[in-house]
Order: C-alpha cells, then sequence, then structure tokens
C-alpha cells in the first residue's frame, strides 16, 4: 500500500476541517473620521490647523491599543444622532431637523467619543475658531450728544440701551447692499428700514398671524421673544375675527425705551423758564401774558431764580382782571444788566423770532428734562378728565423738539396735523401731540392740571408699547448693523428711539447642551451658557429652549422653564450664568459652553467654571468664537495654546482644538481659499454674501479689519489700522542687548501723566545693505503752512529697548480699567512699579542713568508736559536735552519711517508684550492734506506711550550726523 501524504496544516488546524472565517475588521463610518480622511486625502479644503487636528485624529486612533486612549465610534455617532433626531434648526425661515455637516459632525463626534483609559471623557477643554444679519445706514441713531447715523457709527461711539443707559459700540459691520429689505411702520408714525435677518424683541398677542413661515421660537402670550424682520411680515397681522367683541389688529408691541440717563447739563437758562417761554412767551422778547388763576408758574419761575415782573399799563394799573403781562429776566437797566438779561441769553441762542428746543436741553439730565416739559405743560399743555395730555404748536422746529423731550423721558407721544382756524377761517397749520402721563412722572407742576394725574395701572398700558402696524417689502437699501456693550445687547434706533438689536445664534452650541443635560449619561448634570453678562449668556439658553420646545420627545422629558431646563429622571438643569452678582460661584458644571471668547475681557468666567468642574471626571468647558483684535485678551492665549497643542509642541491630550484659518501666503480675497475659514461655505454661509463682503472690503481699505476677523479669521488689532500686527509680529526677532554694549542710542521720553503708564525708549540704529525708499510729508521750509512731500532712502534698521512705569498702588486699578494684565508684566519685568499713587520721575532718571553705563546715550527727546523738572535734572547729569511737542511737524516723519521700516521687517523688539501692546492701540491722525501723520490712541482707555517714545528717539537718530543718517545730506533739526 502506498501511504498517503499528510494533509497541509493551515494556521495550526488539521486540514479536515475547514478553518473559521476570521470576523472582518469593524468599520468606523462615523462622520468625525470620514471627515479627516477626506481632509488628509486633499477633498476638503482646510487651513494647517484643521488639517493637524484631523491627522491627530486618525494617529490617536492608530495609536490608542499603545496609548491607553479610546476611540469609541458607537459613542461619537450616539452624539450624532441624537442631534439630528431630536434638534431642529431654522433654514430660509422653515423649521426643519438640524443635519450636521460634515466639520460638525467632526466636533461633535471628537468631543463625544474618544475616552481615558480609565473611562472618563477624553477632552475637558475645548477651543472652536471659525469664521461668522442690519439697519439702513441713514437710520438715525440717539447719541448722549445728540443724533447720528448708522452710516456714522464707529467702534467706541456711545449709544443707549433699552433702558436709556448710555452703552459703547464695540463692533460694526461693513455696509451691506443687495439686502432683501423692509419698512416696518409703528403705532406712533415711526418708521424704520432694516433687512430680512434683522432681529427685534416684541411681545406678541399671538405667536401665529397669517399664514407664512413661522418663527422659530413661538412665544406665550405678551411675552418677549427674538424675531426677524421677515417673521414680522408675516405676522403682524391678527387674524380676522368673529367674536361681537372688537379685536386687537396688530400682533407685535416693541416696548417704548426708558428715560435716557445723562448728566446734568450747564443750562443758559432754568429748564422750566425756558419751557413757560417757549409755551406762552413772546416771540421777540422775554415777555409773557399768565393768568392770575395759574400765578404758580410765577412762583416757580422765581424759584429758579429768575426775576419775574407784573407789567402795569400806561395808567398803572394791570391790564385786565384776569392775566396780566410778566417781564422775565430783567436785570436792570445799565448797559451790563442789559447784556446779562433773559433777552440777551434767549438772543444769543437763537430763540427769539425762531422758537425751538436746543440741543444742549435734550441732552441734560431727566430732571433737567422734565423740568422744561413742566413748563411747556404749565404753559400750553392741557389734561382731559382721563388722564390724556396735549401739546399745541403751530411751529414746526417746536413740535419736533417737543416729540423728541417726550421720547427722551419714557414717553410715547403721537402727533397728528391739522389746520389751524382763526374765527372760522384757516390760517395756518397746527399740531397736536399727544401721550399719557402718570403720577409717577407728573408732567405738570400746576395743582389745577396735575389733580387730573391717574395712578400708574397694575397691568402694562398701551403707553408702555407701540404696535407695529405695517411690515412692508421696499427696494434693497445700503444697511449695517453694529454691536455694542449693553447687558441685552439693545440699542436704540429711528427718530422714535426704539430697542432693537443684532444678536447671533449658535445652534450647534444649544445642541450640544441639550445632549449633554439629556443623553450623556451623568447623575445630576449641570450645563451652563456661560459669559461676561446675563444677557449674553442668554443668547445660547434661548436657542436651547427653543429647540426643546420644538421637540416632542424633549419635550416630554424637561421641565420648561423661563430661565431653566430642568431634567428631573436625572436632577439635571440647563440655564444660563454670568459673572454678574457672583453668578458663577458653587457651580459643579458638567458641560459648560463659553460663546464669543473674543469679547471676554478677562479671563475670569473660564476660571470660574473650570474651578468647579475639578471633581466632574466628565466635565468639559467649550469656548466657540469668532478671531479676535486684542493679542493680549484670554482668547488669544486659548488661540495659542490650541495652536500649541495642534502643533505637538505641548503634549495635552486632553485639549481639542478646531481653528479655521489661512495658511501662509494665502489671499483673503482668492476664493479658492474661503472654505478653510468657512467650512459651512455654500450651506450655512451663501458663497454670494461672502463674495459680497469681499468685494465691499476691497473698495473700503478702512473696513477691512472687520471682514478679515470675523470672515477669515485673520487676528487683526484694531478696525482702523495703522501698524498691521502681522507685520509687527514679524520683527519679533530676538537679540541680545549685550550686543549693544557701547553702541550709541537715542531716548524718547513720554511722561503722560504721574497717575499714568509712562516710558522711556532707547532707540539703537544698525546698517542694511539694501535701502528702503520712502515718501514723507513735511512743513515746506519756505512757506511753514504748505504741506510738501519728499522721497528720503533709509540706509539702516532699529533696535528697540523700552521701559515702562506705574504707580504701584494704582496699578490694580489700572489692571481693571484698561483691561491688561500689568501685575503679570510687573512680575516679569516688562513693567516697573515705582512706590505711591504717582510715578516717581527719580525711578526714571535712575534708569536712565543706569543705561548710561552701558550704552552711549547721544541724545534725549522729551514732551515738555509735565517732564520739564525731570529734563532740567537729566540736563545737569550732562544728557543732551531736545524738547519735542507731539505736534505734525516733530512726529510726522519719524513716525512714517517708523512705519515703513515695520513694513520692511527692519524693526526688532524682542516680543515685548507691552510694546505690543501700545502698537495695537495705535492709530494715526492725518494733516488736512493728508501727507503727514501722528500716532493717537485708537480709544480714551487706551495707551501708546511706547510708539511716541519710538517716534521722539527715532526723530532724533535720523538727525544723527552718522554716515546712516538720511537727513544728514538735508540737514534737518525741526523741533
Amino acid at each position: 500500500m502506498v501511504a498517503k501524504k499528510p494533509a497541509k496544516r493551515e494556521s495550526g488546524r488539521s486540514s479536515g476541517k475547514p478553518a473559521p472565517k476570521k470576523p472582518p475588521e469593524p468599520k468606523d463610518t462615523t462622520g468625525a473620521t470620514r471627515y479627516a480622511m477626506q481632509v488628509l486625502a486633499g477633498d476638503i479644503v482646510v487651513g494647517k490647523p484643521v488639517a493637524l487636528a484631523c491627522a491627530r485624529h486618525l494617529s490617536d486612533i492608530q495609536t490608542q491599543t499603545r496609548t491607553g486612549l479610546q476611540w469609541r465610534p458607537e459613542a461619537a455617532q450616539r452624539a450624532v444622532d441624537f442631534i439630528e433626531q431630536f434638534c431642529t434648526v431654522e433654514v430660509a425661515n422653515e423649521v426643519v431637523p438640524f443635519k450636521l455637516l460634515l466639520f460638525q459632525a467632526f466636533i461633535v463626534g471628537s468631543l463625544f467619543g474618544w475616552f481615558n483609559p480609565d473611562g472618563s471623557r477624553r477632552f475637558r477643554n475645548a477651543y472652536i475658531e471659525m469664521g461668522k444679519g442690519p439697519l439702513a445706514i441713514d437710520t438715525s441713531i440717539p447719541t448722549p450728544i445728540g443724533w447720528t447715523t448708522m452710516a456714522n457709527i464707529s467702534v467706541g461711539d456711545q449709544v443707549f440701551d433699552e433702558r436709556g443707559i448710555p452703552c459703547v459700540v464695540t463692533d460694526v459691520s461693513d455696509v451691506f447692499s443687495g439686502r432683501k429689505c423692509f419698512r416696518l411702520q409703528f403705532s406712533d408714525g415711526c418708521e424704520i428700514t432694516a433687512d430680512a435677518d434683522h432681529q427685534w424683541l416684541t411681545c406678541c398677542l399671538r405667536s401665529g398671524g397669517e399664514k407664512g413661515p413661522k418663527p422659530l421660537n413661538l412665544p406665550r402670550k405678551n411675552q418677549p421673544a427674538i424675531w426677524t424682520t421677515e417673521n414680522i411680515a408675516n405676522t403682524y397681522r391678527m387674524k380676522a375675527s368673529r367674536s361681537i367683541h372688537p379685536q386687537a389688529r396688530w400682533n407685535h408691541r416693541v416696548p417704548v425705551c426708558g428715560p435716557l440717563k445723562l448728566n446734568d447739563a450747564d443750562l443758559p437758562i432754568p429748564p422750566y423758564t425756558l419751557g413757560i417761554w417757549l409755551g406762552d412767551g413772546n416771540s421777540h422778547d422775554a415777555r409773557m401774558t399768565v393768568a392770575f388763576d395759574d400765578w404758580q408758574i410765577i412762583e416757580e419761575i422765581q424759584r429758579e431764580r429768575v426775576p419775574a415782573e407784573a407789567r402795569p399799563n400806561r395808567r398803572g394799573g394791570l391790564q385786565s382782571e384776569t392775566t396780566c403781562k410778566v417781564q422775565l429776566g430783567s436785570m436792570g437797566r445799565t448797559q451790563k444788566a442789559r447784556g446779562r438779561s433773559l433777552d440777551a441769553v434767549l438772543r444769543k441762542l437763537g430763540l427769539l423770532g425762531n422758537k425751538h428746543i436746543p440741543e444742549i436741553y435734550l441732552r441734560s439730565s431727566i430732571e433737567q428734562r422734565m423740568s422744561l416739559l413742566q413748563g411747556l405743560m404749565d404753559s400750553d399743555g392741557t389734561i382731559s378728565q382721563s388722564g390724556y395730555a396735549e401739546l399745541s404748536f403751530c411751529h414746526q422746529p417746536l413740535v419736533f423738539g417737543a416729540i423728541e423731550l417726550l421720547r427722551s423721558l419714557g414717553f410715547k407721544p403721537t402727533c397728528t396735523e391739522g389746520p389751524s382756524t382763526l374765527n372760522g377761517r384757516i390760517v395756518g397749520h397746527r399740531w397736536r401731540i399727544k401721550f399719557q402721563p402718570y403720577k409717577d412722572m407728573p408732567p405738570f407742576r400746576l395743582a389745577r392740571k396735575r389733580a387730573r394725574l391717574r395712578d400708574q395701572p397694575k397691568t402694562k398700558s398701551l403707553s408702555t408699547g407701540r404696535m407695529i402696524v405695517g411690515c412692508d417689502p421696499v427696494a434693497s437699501e445700503p444697511v449695517r448693523c453694529i454691536s455694542v456693550n449693553s447687558k441685552s445687547q439693545l440699542f436704540l434706533a429711528g427718530d422714535g428711539m426704539i430697542p432693537t438689536h443684532n444678536s447671533g445664534k449658535t445652534p450647534l452650541a444649544a445642541a450640544i447642551a441639550l445632549y449633554g443635560l439629556i443623553a450623556d449619561g451623568q447623575v445630576s448634570p449641570e450645563i451652563y451658557f456661560a459669559a461676561v453678562t446675563r444677557e449674553q449668556a442668554n443668547i445660547g439658553f434661548r436657542d436651547a429652549k427653543a429647540m426643546a420646545e420644538r421637540s416632542e420627545e424633549i419635550k416630554s422629558l424637561l421641565d420648561i422653564r423661563e430661565a431653566a431646563l430642568l431634567f428631573p429622571e436625572r436632577n439635571g438643569v440647563l440655564r444660563a450664568v454670568s459673572s454678574e452678582h457672583r453668578g458663577l460661584d458653587g457651580k459643579r458644571p458638567h458641560v459648560v459652553i463659553v460663546d464669543e471668547l473674543h469679547e471676554h475681557p478677562t479671563g475670569l468666567v473660564v476660571d470660574k467654571m473650570r474651578a468647579g468642574t475639578k471633581n466632574r471626571t466628565n466635565a468639559m468647558i467649550i469656548r466657540i468664537t469668532n478671531s479676535g483684535s486684542d493679542l493680549e485678551s484670554v482668547c488669544w492665549h486659548e488661540h495659542e495654546y490650541s495652536m500649541s497643542v495642534l502643533e505637538a509642541k505641548v503634549k495635552d491630550p486632553s485639549w481639542f482644538g478646531y481653528i479655521c484659518s489661512l495658511d501662509k501666503g494665502d489671499d483673503w480675497t482668492d476664493p479658492a481659499c474661503w472654505e478653510k475659514t468657512n467650512p459651512g461655505l455654500g450651506t450655512i454661509l451663501p458663497r454670494a454674501y461672502l463674495t459680497e463682503q469681499v468685494r465691499e472690503a476691497q473698495g473700503m481699505p478702512s473696513k477691512q479689519n472687520i471682514v478679515k476677523r470675523l470672515n477669515f479669521c485673520i487676528w487683526t488689532q484694531q478696525h482702523t489700522l495703522w501698524i498691521p500686527i502681522e507685520q509687527w509680529e514679524r520683527c519679533k526677532e530676538k537679540f541680545d542687548h549685550a550686543e549693544l554694549e557701547g553702541e550709541p542710542c537715542w531716548v524718547g521720553l513720554d511722561l503722560s501723566d504721574k497717575l499714568d503708564l509712562s516710558t522711556a525708549v532707547f532707540v539703537f540704529k544698525y546698517p542694511i545693505e539694501q535701502e528702503i525708499a520712502v515718501k514723507v510729508g513735511h512743513r515746506d521750509e519756505i512757506n511753514p503752512h504748505e504741506e510738501v512731500e519728499a522721497q528720503v532712502n533709509i540706509d539702516f534698521g532699529i533696535d528697540i529697548l523700552p521701559f515702562f512705569f506705574i504707580p504701584e498702588e494704582t496699578m490694580h486699578q489700572r489692571e481693571k480699567e484698561d483691561r491688561v494684565p500689568y501685575s503679570d508684566w510687573e512680575r516679569n519685568g516688562f513693567v516697573i512699579a515705582t512706590p505711591g499713587q504717582i510715578i516717581d520721575y527719580g525711578y526714571i532718571y535712575r534708569t536712565v542713568l543706569a543705561m548710561s553705563k552701558r550704552f552711549s546715550i547721544q541724545q534725549i527727546g522729551y514732551d515738555p508736559r509735565g517732564a520739564t523738572q525731570l529734563a532740567i535734572q537729566l540736563g545737569e547729569a550732562g544728557f543732551e536735552m531736545v524738547e519735542l511737542t507731539q505736534g505734525f511737524n516733530n512726529m510726522s516723519e519719524p513716525a512714517q519711517i517708523f512705519e515703513a521700516l515695520v513694513a520692511a521687517g527692519r524693526v526688532r523688539h524682542n516680543g515685548h508684550p507691552v510694546m505690543t501692546w501700545n502698537v495695537q492701540n495705535s492709530a494715526v491722525k492725518h494733516s488736512k492734506d493728508n501727507r503727514m501723520i501722528i500716532p493717537y490712541k485708537s480709544h480714551a482707555r487706551k495707551r501708546i506711550d511706547g510708539v511716541t517714545g519710538v517716534c521722539m528717539a527715532l526723530g532724533r537718530a535720523m538727525v544723527a550726523k552718522s554716515t546712516g543718517s538720511v537727513y544728514e545730506s538735508r540737514g534737518i533739526l525741526r523741533l
């Protein structure tokens, strides 16, 4: 017999039994991993930071067996499924399911799909930065100093919030064109044109209205809610009613603003007296006729210390039995007395023959404006038995002023125009102004009129709001929006001082917050939208609440309240919190959403929330923001830290970073790179909108910073640039001060104020091979009043060594006011704190002496304001002192040279943070012919002392007699 060959063995098993098939590796089909793979394959256009985040994700999946980190695709998909199944968003005014885009799925999946070796959540901190609706530009805007328009509003200007409290404009948009626009008409006759997406805070009688798209958040009756203009257009009319009882026609009520809160003004005429004269006084002199029954008017005038004398007729008696003529403000018959009389003051104010309310009275304090109104009402006003007040005028400028006066005091006036008749014959026009006053703000002093005033009703009266009675489409007009720092983000707009605002929405953050509350499997989950102010935090909370109310599944699980969402099953809560009134203390958060981090002045909110997470193993703080404009802000520091984590310079597996940005060399005007900073381009953000933004920014260079920051995630320094921050950052090349031992240098002293920051800046020149040609403007030597321009060639660069001084005892207060870390700078040697409440100039004197032992000080330029004594001391010590006033003549040329040196990368500053902050704060003021410039502060709270010191020192270095001097041949030395 022939023996059979043994069967081959496969994988240690005999061929008698077939080897079982190896189970296939489970495929990771989550959006997070698919997005990362497509990014690295080049299928999705992104910037370097996003590519690094995707590479980190895939690398961590590959190495998780070794590192112990756990990627759980099912957990990531669970979070995505929850959002897409239960959450909704508004698209084209329709409520639709929230279908996450792939980049959003990457963010959500990463946050909820990664875990530590012990099963706890991996990412405890997340920083998400990516790119980002207005009023017609001719819309009137009331300000504390008068009126302006949307077209002329600038960052730093003051406007009013809905309570009448002044607030500051923190951001302005470009002027948009081609938008869908509507004209809103109000029941008191006011009109405002706004684009379809502009937002309004209204109370509505019904949430429905006529057929058409419905708003996102359907509020309860008479509950304030945010509505867009287009939502209002579809719902402002009430449905027809079959009831036999009268029904309201209009749906939306906008509240009347509160009285404008302003300081006392220095008024040339006491306000009650002026009001009386405007109402009943002679047009051409300071006389008036008063009824004896109303003699209280004269007593009130005399209380304001204004002389008031009854004038007899020619026979020495009174003019009539019921009235008499009264001379107001007579100071005597001498020429000096006549110059001080009320007649003279009325003439100076331009009121004789032209009755109107001067601007200064309309921007005086509440008490002064109320006195003015009481004078008008006592003399020319009436009140009906029902308590309704009326003013009647025949002079239109007085009508406009009276209406503005009433609105500025929180009243809602309505005005009608009709014929003025005399003995049945029409002799002109008459305007009747009506409003509803109450006893708490009496517009009368006369007892007989005041007696008819009624008590404020317990429920809101019609006078506390105006109805929207029209919202019709109109031809597109140029529009613009602004942001303010009021708690509510509301500001007053239009002649009617109507509260309105522009606040963005964050649906992704709201959806994440709801998932953390309901579906993250935590006991007693505390979810917070955290911000500096409660109103800012409420923006995200309102979105989460709206989502919860629209989902029957979520709504059935929650107890939805006005200020909180409660999850009884897990003892959970979701609410908005802020740093106001210790609102951040005592919290133990599970998930915190910090929206618009770039608007936070300090890190207080983030620090407080992080402190509360210490005992929470799965807690997470998520920051969602645009890029900012302050390189000393908490947002910039967290941006930089996130970049360090993504670039693997810092190893922090608990930190998630997703930063949209352009790459080095990208042109922000090139559409090919727009998707890098706008991952939702074409879906969330229309491409046509971004095209329009770029086109307008190219045509208006002064507007470029806003577009760069909001749409292209480029960190900018300010809204009107002088030194671009990217140029300054390229100049922070390190150099050793020891290399400069014995070298010549020039010093600029800017001592500013003994209570403020002062500086001494040392500037050193070094030769360069290639000259820089710069055009500089200066005064013509023959005709000093004429500005000329000349080209100079610069063959040097400069090194900067600055010293900053601040009073020690006021440093912490200055830190709060200026919102910069003076204490940290002082600890790190960037600021010198001198003892006491004012700067000890002896420290500056000793610093200059110490530096003179190391360097060869050639000249010291100084501003004579406040520096004379120190200049004398330094002069006596042997230094050549040069007095430099900070005007165009002395500062323009060095400022222009400094700008050119920075642009060419010929400045080395060692990255000094205080100097960088000063450069960020610097704007320029142009001379009449725009050929000369001087640096100035972009905001009153900002400091530019270091920049001023550099320009003063550079000015002295330019006239130095050395081979490197560009002015040697011209021999220019202007002081």
